[in-house]
């Protein structure tokens, strides 16, 4: 399915758009191979000081899932787009991969929340929940962290799966 045929039958949401294209973000943005040297060693850097259970949340294809927990972390990737959790669950058996968000975090689960692009399809007004969601699901002394486009000006952008 494109992502044209995602939005003519009502599937614009992010999760439905980025199940459309799966295969495709998988192939070019899926592996450590395509990350940045720099994300790459901010990443880890946090990841090294949060002492206990990280969460990836919006995980995508798990890649940094995997990579974290090669690196000795005890991670869970959490992934509201089933092709993703499907891609993970054969690609990286050996990782914790399981469909959810944000919104469905257990309450005091992580010590430390990777959010890595997961939140740049949220609309502004649902940040403030969002941001509390995170919160509630960290342990006291948790830390969480984000990556995200930045601009002075807040408006919708083109982006290859959706606005």
């Amino acid at each position: 399915m494109t992502p044209d045929d995602a939005a003519r039958e009502g599937l614009s949401t992010s999760p439905a758009a980025y199940g459309a294209r799966a295969a495709e973000y998988t192939k070019q943005l899926g592996t450590m191979a395509s990350v940045a040297e720099d994300d790459r060693l901010l990443v880890e850097a946090w990841a090294g000081r949060v002492d206990g259970v990280l969460a990836d949340v919006g995980c995508g294809p798990a890649h940094w899932t995997a990579h974290l927990a090669s690196l000795g972390h005890e991670v869970t990737g959490i992934e509201p787009v089933e092709e993703f959790v499907t891609h993970a669950h054969r690609t990286h058996p050996e990782v914790r991969v399981e469909p959810g968000s944000f919104q469905t975090l257990p309450v005091a689960a992580f010590n430390g929340i990777l959010g890595w692009y997961s939140i740049i399809h949220t609309p502004p007004v649902e940040m403030p929940a969002l941001l509390e969601r995170a919160h509630q699901a960290l342990r006291p002394g948790g830390s969480l962290l984000l990556g995200f486009f930045a601009s002075d000006q807040v408006e919708a952008f083109d982006h290859a799966v959706t606005t």
